[in-house]
């Protein structure tokens, strides 16, 4: 994880410095910074469909333990 960051930072700078100097190098530093802007858009998606989401907060409610038996009475169309 913190490779990528440094890459990520590095080719940053190639960028800025590349692009403060009008020089035709600045394609490389975007698709040194694209590159893994990429790789962890990937790995969110593959871990996005592979992650139990049992404890997360979009997950279902768990069901209770005792369902409670419906009432004996009969519902009226009036209420």
């Amino acid at each position: 994880k913190g490779a990528i960051v440094f890459v990520y930072l590095l080719s940053r700078l190639v960028y800025w410095v590349a692009a403060a100097f009008s020089s035709s190098i600045r394609g490389f530093g975007f698709g040194l910074s694209f590159l893994p802007s990429v790789a962890m858009m990937a790995a969110n998606i593959y871990f996005i469909f592979t992650v139990e989401a049992g404890g997360s907060f979009f997950s279902p409610p768990t069901p209770p333990e005792e369902l409670q038996a419906p009432p004996t009475s009969r519902q009226r169309f009036w209420g």
